[in-house]
């Protein structure tokens, strides 16, 4: 069982996580996050269809300046690289493009600020959603502030804009005598279906140099001022023949097994210094650095002498910017990490706790059961990953799982990607919001969130998040009765 720490992945202040993000990106415009849109497979259990949510992602593109909507077409992102070479008829190649934190933690916040017609106010949490009589519509919501200080907002409509964490915990701490489980809960169903993506180490491939120059598609590059990365995966159409579940993998390139030891060993005794406990033994940690001492000595003189990078990975690129001889120099081998789909279940949830944080809210309890079923999948995508990477010249596969085959040497269970806690669907008997995102059996209560997902493919969420609240809030304005343009 998987419990997770949600202090850990949740922010209450204004941008929320965005706060957090540490991807570096590669228009050295600060930290990111990756955007990529869900696949139409992923849709095969929403209540809409991708060709819905494609004009909503078109204009995501358009509003964060994110370049075309071509994530079907890497040709347009190849720029001064040899492109996406490894495309052939097992594998195919996508993109992650990366979206600036500015935007949520700056920009959006000031122009609310400046608005005439919206109000911020910081320092302010949600307690609960009081309904009307009949139990039909949410009349206000009772806010309270960290001085205890509380007071009510009534409008007209609501819309619940929080995580994946957040809105199960407002909808069921909201009780009334016709919500006396939550509001929307009459059914037994928020908080339920909780899903995440895992991040999976795979294992490595022996690679000759040579072939790095041909793989710089796959690092962090800016184009035309968007930055993305390529990413590797199986055809579409592979995936539902085959009956897998959805997984994308990145390539990175690593130095051999003895250089790579040094640098993790290193690492240690970083952050050993800022009291994290050690890994492996001192003396492990002590050998390792001393057999790689050169390749240390090497990649120090590089970064701090010349601004190159030290080791690329999930939050850092630009590896192929490096001349031919460092690449030789550095690099002896390509990691295979892949983002994978979990499979929603109904036991997986989010439930109140019996105590109260600071505010008076009662706190939430998270139950994640990993599923073994996953695995058969994952490993049947991860053989045929290797086997179209091989076949475009990639070398022999070391796999890091384990000597049964059944055990994965996960990065991370969890990447923190909150979804599926209320779910969107026709069926108020297994989902919390309709198409339109609105809350089964209220009449003016919609949510705007990660939440509504009834699957989250291998796909960042919140580009898919953004999607479905621009396309709320057309239909907020159409029932106000004001003319819209459905994006095309």
């Amino acid at each position: 069982m998987l419990n997770q720490a949600t202090d850990e992945v949740r922010a209450r202040q204004v941008g929320g996580t965005a706060n957090h993000w540490i991807v570096k990106m590669a228009s050295n415009t600060g930290n990111g996050f990756r955007f990529v849109p869900l696949q139409a497979m992923d849709f095969d259990s929403w209540p809409v269809s991708k060709a819905d949510i494609d004009p909503y992602y078109q204009k995501v593109h358009q509003l964060f300046k994110l370049g075309p909507f071509a994530y079907n077409d890497p040709d347009v992102w190849k720029a001064d690289t040899d492109g996406p070479t490894l495309t052939n008829d097992g594998i195919s190649s996508g993109i992650f493009s990366f979206c600036s934190t500015h935007y949520f933690t700056r920009q959006i916040p000031d122009l609310i600020k400046d608005s005439p017609t919206h109000t911020l106010y910081k320092n302010a949490t949600v307690r609960e959603l009081q309904v009307s009589p009949d139990g039909k519509q949410v009349i206000a919501a009772k806010v309270v502030t960290p001085e205890g200080k509380e007071f009510r907002v009534e409008a007209k409509q609501f819309i619940l804009a929080a995580g994946g964490f957040g809105v199960p915990q407002l909808l069921l701490n909201s009780k009334s005598a016709n919500h006396p489980n939550g509001l929307g809960n009459n059914q037994d169903v928020v908080g339920r279906y909780y899903i995440d993506h895992s991040l999976i180490l795979h294992g490595y491939f022996q690679v000759e140099s040579k072939l790095l120059e041909k793989l710089k598609f796959y690092d962090m590059r800016d184009v035309n001022g968007v930055s993305v990365i390529g990413s590797i995966g199986l055809p579409e159409t592979v995936k539902q023949q085959h009956s897998l579940q959805n997984l994308e993998a990145m390539l990175f390139p690593k130095p051999g097994v003895r250089d790579y030891n040094a640098f993790k060993s290193a690492q240690e005794f970083a952050w050993a210094l800022q009291g994290k406990p050690m890994s492996l033994p001192l003396w492990k940690n002590t050998w390792n650095v001393i057999k790689g001492l050169p390749y240390l000595m090497h990649i120090a003189y590089q970064k701090f002498a010349k601004g190159m990078i030290i080791m690329p990975g999930l939050a850092t690129g630009g590896w192929s910017h490096l001349s031919t001889q460092e690449l030789q120099r550095r690099y002896q081998i390509i990691e295979l990490i892949g983002m994978t789909e979990q499979k929603a279940n109904p036991n997986n949830r989010v439930t109140l706790s019996d105590t109260l944080d600071p505010l008076g809210i009662p706190r939430i309890r998270v139950h994640m059961e990993p599923d073994d079923a996953d695995i058969p999948s994952i490993l049947a995508t991860e053989q045929r990953l290797v086997t179209g990477l091989q076949a475009s010249g990639f070398g022999e596969f070391h796999s890091y799982n384990g000597q049964d085959g059944k055990q994965l040497n996960y990065y991370t269970r969890t990447c923190h990607h909150l979804m599926g806690t209320a779910r969107m669907g026709n069926d108020p008997a297994t989902s919390v919001v309709d198409a339109d995102c609105k809350l089964h059996g209220i009449d003016n209560c919609y949510i705007a969130s990660s939440a509504v997902f009834p699957s989250g493919g291998y796909a960042n969420p919140t580009m898919t998040i953004l999607a479905l609240s621009l396309r709320l809030a057309n239909r907020l304005k159409q029932l106000s009765g004001v003319q819209v343009a459905e994006p095309t």
